[in-house]
């Protein structure tokens, strides 16, 4: 998932349409499903008309690999990619993250539920709820591979040589702009959770669901848990 003032969305179209054949779309929607026969991409007047209603609900399909684009707020989205396995993630993190993004990883489902998400069972029912995602507020968190502007780390006051020293590997695809990968593959986060638990719970600026998840437990009524909650959507 990467973050994108909107001004940045024809660079990502046109970014994803020059990728190697295994990540490019060829098949477009204006919601998730399958696409219509006539609806390809090389039939650009008729992508061109599609792209021009806007970018929210935007679904781009390669054979294997699926981009969503959903509007984040004014002005700006974030793009969302399933299906992708580790070679391609990286490729595709590095090639999206030079545009100039605000934010972005890539990492399993159960990482990004261990990172942001809270569930417990209450006296109401089931409450679940996503924390953290707001970068415009602090650093959502540490995951397999985690973009991270020299802006966006100015702006929380988050030491990148920290975060760098803790990386396996470091990479600036444009300037000012850093990939950094903490572990190896994505599917061995669980192994490597704790370490950058700690990192998130140590470095100021950073989101750490550990902050959020004692009140959100002790709270007992639905009210109670929404106040809680206020705080870090």
């Amino acid at each position: 998932m990467l973050y994108f003032d909107d001004k940045y969305f024809e660079a990502v179209i046109e970014t994803l349409l020059r990728l190697p054949q295994p990540l490019r779309p060829s098949r477009f929607r204006r919601d998730e499903g399958v696409p219509k026969p006539k609806d390809v991409i090389t039939d650009i007047p008729r992508f061109r008309t599609f792209l021009d209603k806007g970018l929210n609900g935007v679904f781009l399909y390669a054979e294997r690999i699926n981009y969503g684009f959903v509007n984040a707020g004014p002005g700006e989205f974030y793009v969302y990619v399933t299906d992708l396995d580790v070679q391609n993630a990286s490729i595709l993190m590095r090639d999206l993250g030079r545009l100039g993004a605000s934010f972005g990883y890539a990492a399993e489902i159960a990482e990004r539920y261990h990172r942001n998400r809270l569930v417990k069972k209450a006296s109401y029912g089931i409450e679940e709820a996503w924390v953290g995602r707001n970068w415009h507020r602090y650093v959502p968190g540490l995951y397999w591979l985690t973009v991270i502007p020299e802006s966006l780390a100015k702006q929380h006051k988050v030491s990148l040589e920290i975060l760098k020293r803790a990386a396996l590997t470091v990479e600036e695809p444009a300037p000012g702009v850093w990939l950094l990968k903490f572990y190896e593959s994505s599917e061995h986060w669980l192994a490597h959770s704790g370490k950058l638990d700690r990192l998130c719970d140590e470095t100021p600026g950073i989101f750490a669901i550990s902050r959020v998840r004692p009140a959100f437990e002790e709270a007992k009524t639905f009210l109670e848990t929404a106040e809680v909650l206020r705080a870090w959507r």
